[in-house]
């Protein structure tokens, strides 16, 4: 829109003459072009390049954007830190992606700062201090995703990989199968607990677990080669060697 110089009614800029006077305003010359073009962003600017990166899956640069917009006006956060949290979180996933745990953690605890009821932030938090081999902080921050949200089965099993590698083999067995009882149709809880009651000598029940494991996902050749182990080891060749087949290993072909 523009301004008709005269009598100062707002005029569509397709229209070249002013409807209510005729005047025609002057064309900016130069220098205000120029200035139109280094005008700095306002924060609504800067939200809607915001909007428009996170529909991209441009998850930097909306959290470069939300921190300019939030910068110039303060008043804004609380409409947007959850978004701007959310941005942080989809970020730290990029991260864990591309094998850099220590760059997902800074974004997750950023999801954390502004959004610390986000089970799934300390969550994945969690994960990536497992992957840092951060044992005991990755045990706090699952436990405070169950504590935010029992529901949430993924802490459950994130947790028992840490009550695993700190040789809790009993409560990771309680956290894998409380995330059977929440998630039953879950392969990979049942493949983790199947692994644990291996360990302890539970070759019956493991053998159970991955067959269920294998019911649920009959094309993941994991499983097969999982259970053929645990076959081999009570003896039962015939079994073992079928089940290798299944998963495309080599000693029964």
């Amino acid at each position: 829109m523009k301004s008709c110089p005269k009598c100062h009614r707002e005029i569509d800029d397709h229209n070249r003459n002013c409807p209510e006077c005729d005047s025609r305003p002057a064309t900016p010359g130069i220098l205000g072009r120029l200035f139109g073009m280094f005008k700095p962003k306002s924060a609504a600017d800067h939200l809607n390049l915001a909007e428009e990166a996170f529909k991209r899956n441009d998850f930097g640069g909306a959290i470069a954007a939300y921190e300019k917009a939030l910068r110039r006006d303060p008043t804004l956060v609380s409409l947007h830190q959850t978004k701007l949290a959310m941005a942080h979180q989809y970020r730290a996933e990029e991260f864990m992606r591309l094998r850099n745990a220590r760059g997902a953690i800074q974004h997750y605890s950023e999801a954390i700062r502004l959004n610390p009821a986000s089970a799934v932030a300390w969550c994945g938090r969690g994960v990536a201090n497992i992957r840092m081999n951060r044992i005991d902080q990755a045990l706090a921050d699952c436990s405070e995703a169950i504590r935010l949200q029992p529901g949430y089965y993924p802490a459950y099993m994130s947790r028992a990989e840490c009550f695993y590698k700190k040789g809790e083999l009993a409560r990771a067995i309680e956290d894998d199968s409380e995330a059977i009882r929440l998630e039953p149709e879950n392969a990979a809880a049942y493949r983790g607990r199947g692994q644990l009651y291996e360990l302890q000598g539970a070759h019956n029940l493991a053998i159970d677990d991955f067959t269920e494991a294998i019911r649920l996902e009959p094309a993941n050749p994991h499983s097969y080669l999982l259970r053929a182990k645990v076959y081999r080891a009570i003896g039962d060749d015939a079994h073992a060697v079928a089940d290798e087949r299944l998963g495309g290993g080599t000693r029964g072909k």
